[in-house]
């Protein structure tokens, strides 16, 4: 296929980029590959693999080795041509990929007009391949560290990887050693990358906060929400965005296609399922480095009413979007004519609520600790900014299919975020109460029996909410569901009746969730004290066995 100047390039770049992913992948599982060159790189559907893992080995502290010389001669470091004994590493890898990328550059292999003897002489002194002419400067300057003598002044696969990501390809090498003396961008610790367009540090992954906020801007006076208010947030939003996550976006409700209604909300109005084709969020997923395109374009649209738009705007709530983790993305805002309502436009729930997953799964504790953890971390960071949710509960935790968001979510296959933030408000520094509010919010099984006497809602009315939750988790079962949701159970609740433990539960989870929904706020525990408590858990020997023995004792009772 025949391609101009500019595809070619792009090729190049995505095809060195996706070798670098692979190595990355097999370093930070602390597998070296051991014998990585040009043979040994497939394209299958446009895709690249890496093969022959037979020499691919764990990394204790180094590696010991077979005594033979194995692989390509112009691929392999000098220190294994020179000591058929030397224990190669991650670093020897990165000596082969600096060979590969100027094979990649040249299309032909190294040294291919001398012998064996030959190459393994000059590479053992220090020799290399000349670089080719027109090859961007940059990539240049990157192979040759690569390749370096000294392994210890080779790169990080992870290094690697961030510069080619936001690698400028100008200048280019003329020939002259005046062509290479680029300057190579301080990665620091994080490893972002630098913007190709602006030369800045990104502010996160794949993101330059310069570039994009010159975009927004320029987009400034071709959209209105025609609410001040509404518009004024949105551009702040943009303005400060570090990420793809945190800005919203005023979204044209002709921009949102095959609209459905998908439920009648929980306290708020009608909710659309939609396909938004324009949606173009990105996260970054930790198993393969890369970001990707949150979901499939579908999103979510809540139409709210009038009390709870202006809520949400004049109470400032979308603050908590733009700086929570685990929090149900907000997109941005539209508005339904038909209705004569704004409409909140969302990240869309594939995974259903926790509800809807206690009700056809059993999961075992690690998948408990798991989804606690992500709550916790949630609330920690809604109280934080100063609010409280006010209306935590099962239908409220929502369920994501597992988009790479971290490490840990794998195995279980959901992210975890906490929705309905609407309904949150502001703490007051001095009380440590919320904002008044004219109606009690949630299911009644899950509020504080403060509120149900007409107190206003705390941070310690969320860990009352909490505690419920640990319960519905512990027994898979909805809370008080043998009574009406009537009078005589907030009655019943106010004396201090609450759920039945379950009996093989371990005994710390039970202390901690009784801690949570005691009658007293000031009895309950802190945030921070119940992320503690979970971490605890984890490590400690004897929570350890406690959960354990429940496990056992569960699975004999199967």
């Amino acid at each position: 296929v025949k391609m101009d100047a500019t595809d070619e390039e792009n090729y190049v770049k995505s095809f060195v980029n996706e070798i670098s992913e692979g190595i990355c992948y097999l370093h930070d599982n602390n597998i070296a590959h051991r014998d990585l060159h040009g043979k040994n790189i497939l394209i299958h559907q446009g895709n690249i693999k890496i093969s022959d893992f037979g020499l691919s080995k764990k990394i204790t502290s180094y590696m010991t080795t077979t005594h033979n010389l194995v692989g390509v001669i112009p691929f392999i470091e000098p220190q294994k041509i020179m000591d058929t004994k030397y224990k190669q590493d991650q670093r020897s890898d990165i000596y082969s990929l600096g060979v590969v990328f100027w094979l990649i550059s040249s299309r032909r292999c190294p040294f291919n007009d001398q012998s064996f003897v030959n190459i393994s002489l000059m590479i053992s002194k220090g020799e290399r391949e000349n670089p080719v002419e027109k090859t961007p400067s940059h990539y240049v300057r990157l192979y040759s560290e690569c390749w370096d003598q000294d392994p210890e002044m080779r790169p990080s696969a992870r290094e690697v990887l961030a510069r080619l990501r936001s690698m400028p390809l100008v200048p280019v090498y003329d020939g002259t050693e005046e062509s290479l003396m680029v300057t190579t961008p301080d990665f620091g610790n994080t490893e972002l990358g630098i913007c190709s367009k602006c030369l800045q540090q990104f502010t996160d992954h794949e993101w330059c906060q310069t570039c994009e906020v010159k975009n927004f801007r320029d987009k400034f006076t071709y959209w209105t929400s025609n609410n001040q208010e509404l518009d004024i947030i949105i551009k702040n939003s943009q303005l400060n965005a570090k990420n793809s996550l945190r800005y919203l976006e005023w979204i044209e409700y002709d921009q949102l296609k095959d609209i459905k209604v998908l439920s009648t909300g929980h306290n708020s109005g009608l909710i659309y399922s939609a396909k938004w084709p324009g949606q173009r969020r990105k996260l970054w997923n930790s198993k393969f480095q890369q970001c990707v395109t949150e979901g499939n374009n579908n999103v979510a649209i809540r139409i709210l009413k009038n009390s709870l738009f202006f809520h949400l705007v004049n109470a400032n709530v979308l603050e908590i979007y733009l700086s929570c983790d685990n929090i149900l993305n907000c997109y941005g805002f539209t508005y339904d004519k038909e209705t004569g309502n704004y409409g909140a436009v969302m990240q869309f729930v594939d995974g259903g609520t926790l509800q809807t997953f206690l009700s056809n799964n059993s999961p075992g504790w690690n998948e408990i600790h798991y989804i606690l953890t992500n709550i916790v971390e949630s609330l920690q960071s809604i109280h934080e900014l100063g609010y409280a949710h006010c209306d935590l509960n099962v239908r409220t935790i929502s369920l994501v299919n597992y988009h790479g968001k971290c490490d840990d979510c794998i195995n279980f296959g959901y992210d975890i975020y906490i929705s309905n933030i609407d309904n949150c408000s502001k703490i007051d520094n001095m009380t440590n109460l919320t904002d008044v509010k004219e109606e009690l919010t949630g299911i009644l099984a899950y509020v504080d029996p403060h509120a149900i006497r007409g107190n206003r809602f705390s941070a310690k009315s969320d860990i009352y909410s909490l505690g419920i939750v640990m319960w519905a988790l512990s027994s898979r079962k909805s809370p008080y569901r043998d009574k009406y949701l009537t009078s005589n159970l907030a009655l019943e609740i106010l004396d201090g009746w609450r759920p039945k433990i379950v009996e093989d539960i371990p005994e710390c989870y039970a202390e901690l969730m009784t801690q949570c929904w005691d009658k007293e706020p000031i009895n309950r525990p802190s945030i921070e004290r119940i992320k503690q408590a979970l971490e605890d858990w984890k490590t400690n020997p004897d929570y350890i066995q406690q959960f354990e023995l429940s496990n056992q004792k569960r699975m004999n009772s199967m």
